[in-house]
């Protein structure tokens, strides 16, 4: 299939797939059980409601397009400076930025300001921050400018009071001086009557005079939108297909008039009015944003309507949930995308995550490759084609393949993806690594760009040595090829940078075997066992020193396989146990012939008599 055909394939709709299926590939990261739709959700969806050929037909099939047009896209982020960026906040921003790129279109970062109650000083300047570490580089907003600026809501409000002006002149608002104590006079009456109650549009029938004389006693007002009965009709959700022009005030049968508030006491607008607006006046062709606007949408539509303005094309974003299926709280830590940073976590790693969170890649890669993916099974049921670069993602990316379904948060699948990447820098991916590329193209990184990158990470790999007092001393740790040789060995078992110089001592000084690690190993290996099995390997390992001078990686292997045949072992392991006691005084680390490897013949045999020694005093 080609690579440059429309986003929403053929293929897609003869295969008569639901959206809203669970994945069955053990590689996926959306949960099996989904969490439950919200009732105000779940009125605006129907279950068949899936976007079929026939719904966009005449659409464009250029490169990465989503929509009715081939124009380059215009998407827009949208957060309100309320306090750090969340989690889905930074993925709706990734998503946006895909979507863009791939249409070679523009996004745009717009603050939100309007509730002046909650903003927080120095949100903005800490999402840009965000935004800036994760490589996700808007392309008009605040710091970048723009021709269709300002890009603060709070500078814009002549802009909105215009328009609200226009729906006042063409009695599609009117004014309400209702104080807060009729407000919930209202919504007291209908909770009695037992049911839901909007605003019941008194203030329709104030007259002219009724307005002017209580200005004039300078009585507050809000501007209401005046619902015409009639539901809007709906557009194609890119995620959701088909939504049902119901609200959470009942369906067409039911419905009650919603007279929203447009613009507030305080002069500034409401978020519908502000955000259809800038939708319009900013020229955005998608929105794309998270599942909990869906309910607002019969309301942007009217407006859309009232004011004679084209709508853009919606794509809602499945929210994410706790790993139990409960709502992310503010108050967890893990909810804050700066949260990730501050863990260690890398940049290309998150986004990688966030993207492939509820993405059927499986599905759009086979798509496009017109063929089944080789299998890539693993012990920890992670995957090689689950990852991606940002360019991978760029080039792969199908937002119609998202599911509807919560997708649940696994810190076990960041962490695997994270030590991939971490891979990827260091050029360490391993024997299969090339899978990593299949389907996707390369990774989109000049080689010499990917050897710079391993250079930094070896050059900070020796300052987080050289800060360790007990090692700092040492002349291998001044040494850039040895630290390089040990960067190599270590880097593939870690999953945060961070963890990298942790636990690396034995590499500059002969271990301790009274830790509670060292304890811990021989208590498994035991005393008689592993007096056994050194006595075994120390002769036989003096007699390669003395033909080679040197170790190489088999010889390790090879002397435990003998341990294990000639002493009449069930299992090789105790002996590598004992073996890695006595060259580490650890439980965990790279592999026992790697490190006889590394260390050489003499540290090799000084700290296998050492470790022998002590088992043996401690037996006496």
């Amino acid at each position: 299939m080609p690579r440059n055909q429309w986003i929403l394939r053929a293929a897609r709709c003869s295969r008569g797939a639901s959206r809203s299926h669970a994945f069955t590939r053990p590689s996926q990261t959306i949960s099996h059980t989904a969490a439950p739709f919200s009732t105000t959700r779940a009125q605006l969806l129907s279950a068949s409601d899936i976007p079929t050929a026939g719904d966009f037909e005449g659409w464009d099939k250029g490169p990465k397009t989503y929509g009715p047009s081939s124009a380059p896209p215009r998407l827009r982020f949208a957060p309100s400076p309320t306090g750090y960026l969340h989690l889905g906040g930074l993925r709706t921003a990734l998503i946006n930025h895909i979507v863009a790129r791939q249409g070679k279109g523009k996004w745009v970062l717009r603050v939100e300001d309007t509730d002046r109650e909650r903003l927080v000083p120095g949100s903005i300047e800490q999402m840009r921050k965000t935004l800036e570490w994760a490589g996700l580089d808007y392309d008009e907003g605040p710091g970048v400018g723009g021709s269709f600026g300002p890009y603060y809501q709070s500078e814009r409000l002549e802009l909105y009071q215009q328009y609200v002006k226009q729906l006042l002149e063409s009695d599609q608002a009117y004014e309400c001086f209702c104080s807060p104590e009729d407000l919930a006079a209202i919504r007291a009456a209908g909770k009695n009557r037992g049911a839901q109650m909007n605003y019941d549009g008194r203030c329709r029938r104030l007259t002219d005079e009724d307005r002017v004389r209580r200005k004039k006693a300078g009585h507050s007002y809000t501007v209401r939108f005046k619902d015409p009965g009639k539901l809007p009709d709906m557009p194609v959700d890119l995620i959701f297909g088909h939504i049902k022009a119901h609200t959470d005030t009942g369906t067409p049968e039911t419905y009650i008039p919603d007279d929203f508030i447009l613009l507030k006491s305080d002069g500034y607008p409401t978020y519908h009015m502000a955000s259809v607006v800038d939708d319009h006046a900013m020229e955005i062709s998608h929105v794309i944003r998270g599942e909990d606007w869906i309910p607002s949408l019969p309301k942007h539509m009217s407006l859309y309507r009232a004011l004679g303005w084209e709508p853009p094309q919606f794509a809602h974003l499945s929210l994410l949930v706790n790993p139990d299926g409960s709502k992310m709280s503010k108050r967890q830590d893990h909810v804050s995308a700066e949260w990730y940073r501050e863990q260690g976590f890398e940049p290309e790693a998150l986004n990688n995550y966030l993207a492939v969170l509820g993405w059927d890649y499986t599905r759009t890669l086979e798509e496009q490759l017109d063929e089944a993916l080789p299998p890539n099974e693993r012990k920890d049921l992670n995957s090689l084609h689950e990852v991606f670069t940002l360019p991978q993602l760029i080039n792969a990316f199908d937002l119609t393949h998202l599911t509807r379904r919560k997708a649940s948060i696994n810190m076990d699948k960041l962490d695997f993806l994270n030590k991939m990447h971490l891979r990827l820098r260091a050029g360490l991916i391993g024997q299969d690594g090339h899978l990593v590329n299949y389907g996707k193209g390369d990774s989109g990184v000049d080689p010499d760009i990917l050897e710079k990158r391993r250079g930094d990470m070896v050059q900070q790999f020796q300052r987080d040595l050289k800060a360790n007092p007990d090692i700092a001393d040492h002349p291998d740790v001044n040494d850039r090829g040895r630290v390089a040789e040990i960067f190599e060995f270590e880097m593939p078992r870690v999953r945060r940078f961070r963890e990298l110089s942790q636990n690396v001592s034995f590499w500059f000084k002969d271990p301790s075997y009274t830790t509670e690690d060292a304890e811990k190993v021989l208590k498994a290996v035991g005393k008689d066992q592993y007096i056994l099995f050194l006595e075994f390997i120390i002769p036989r390992l003096e007699r390669i020193a003395d033909d080679s001078h040197h170790f190489n990686k088999d010889d390790g292997w090879i002397l435990a396989n003998r341990a294990h045949n000639q002493l009449g072992l069930k299992r090789r392991g105790g002996v590598l146990k004992a073996m890695r006691h006595a060259l580490t005084g650890q439980d965990q680390g790279p592999s026992v012939p790697d490190i006889m490897m590394v260390l050489g013949p003499e540290t090799t045999l000084r700290r296998m008599k050492a470790g022998l020694d002590y088992v043996k005093a401690r037996s006496a």
